[in-house]
């Protein structure tokens, strides 16, 4: 599985599990809802980390690991 990588508002780097990432909004930061219910603040744009998202979805998909 691909992973999204994202930088936390400490610049630490994180990688998060696409299948984990329920919403991202946007704001002053961008918030990323685990479900999990674990929020991360990020310093990537929302629309950033929405396309991460759905590139390491579709990689995964085109690999023959899409969902049944």
């Amino acid at each position: 599985m691909t992973m999204v990588i994202l930088t936390a508002l400490n610049n630490l780097r994180c990688s998060v599990r696409p299948e984990l990432i329920a919403s991202v909004e946007g704001g002053a930061t961008t918030t990323v809802l685990l479900t999990t219910g674990v929020s991360l603040e990020v310093r990537e744009p929302a629309d950033c980390v929405r396309q991460l998202v759905e590139r390491a979805r579709d990689a995964h998909a085109k690999n023959g690991h899409g969902r049944r």
